[in-house]
């Protein structure tokens, strides 16, 4: 999940779950559809009619939108969680959702982005699918933007985000990295494989939920996103 086209305009965004370079891209088609409930809980029949993409190590990465809200989900084969990168004009957005979700903003400087947040401020911790949770999340969304299922609601193998398209307006790139707790340092898988190495979507510290003061994001190399009227 780089320029935003609602209604016949194109949202270009960039979605990695792996990394490596890519000149240019087709848009990547998402169908119009119901919203969906950010669950942890991928139920075909809610997210049936969603754009689908299954990639080599079994991830598999859906996309849909409700005309005012973009919506993501993961199913992956080993645990793990997700950091999604918006770029909006001279500015990124990072959004984590871990056990609880947090987001950070990087400013565009002459060779790298530089940010003054010094870390994740975290919240929407409540895992619980009541009454009260679901208001919890439904509030933030409203305050923040964006909301997500957590690393435990879907036990790090089953995650859903959704995105608010006039809360993050002017969109011009989405990057989306998960993030598997592996080995020593972990590992991070992209979609679509279109982020070069060193981009910072793909930064090792960010998307465990560390915020490095300096990165360089390249959002041109990010993916676009055509979403259907």
């Amino acid at each position: 999940m780089k320029s935003l086209v609602l209604a016949g305009r194109f949202l270009m965004l960039n979605l990695p779950l792996s990394c490596a370079a890519s000149a240019s891209k087709p848009a990547v088609h998402v169908p119009r559809g119901a919203p969906v409930v950010i669950d942890g809980r991928m139920e075909e029949n809610e997210w049936d009619g969603s754009a689908l993409h299954r990639l080599p190590d079994g991830t598999v990465v859906r996309l849909r939108h409700d005309h005012g809200h973009l919506f993501v989900g993961i199913t992956t084969p080993r645990p793990g969680f997700a950091s999604v990168c918006v770029a909006q004009r001279d500015s990124v957005r990072v959004f984590h959702a871990s056990a609880a979700l947090g987001s950070v903003n990087y400013a565009r400087r002459a060779r790298e982005w530089v940010t003054s947040d010094t870390q994740f401020v975290y919240g929407m911790r409540n895992t619980e699918l009541n009454d009260q949770a679901r208001a919890e999340r439904s509030e933030y969304l409203s305050r923040h933007g964006w909301v997500a299922s957590t690393f435990r609601m879907g036990g790090g193998l089953v995650q859903e985000l959704q995105f608010s398209l006039t809360r993050i307006p002017g969109m011009t790139g989405l990057a989306l990295a998960f993030f598997v707790p592996e080995g020593d340092t972990g590992a991070v898988v992209t979609w679509p494989a279109a982020l070069p190495p060193d981009d910072g979507c793909c930064d090792n510290r960010l998307v465990r939920g560390y915020v490095p003061p300096h990165l360089r994001f390249d959002p041109s190399k990010w993916a676009v996103l055509a979403l259907d009227p």
